[in-house]
């Protein structure tokens, strides 16, 4: 219920840790569940592409509709 504050705390999040894999996947996460598909997307493509592991994306509960994307699957 708090969006202005959670979406301050994801941008600071994303300035100290850019590069980590676990940390742009949770941002993908918080990304989605605060209604910015666009966002999640872009930090989904950035932790997979720093190394973090696909079947931990389709194991995520919360990424089931990123995972239902035309998007995800490109």
């Amino acid at each position: 219920g708090e969006t202005v504050a959670a979406s301050e705390e994801l941008n600071r999040a994303e300035l100290q840790s850019p590069t980590q894999a676990g940390i742009l996947f949770r941002l993908a996460v918080a990304h989605e569940i605060a209604g910015q598909r666009a966002r999640a997307m872009e930090r989904l493509e950035q932790a997979l592409g720093a190394g973090y592991a696909e079947k931990e994306v389709r194991a995520e509960p919360e990424l089931i509709d990123v995972r239902n994307d035309v998007r995800y699957h490109k």
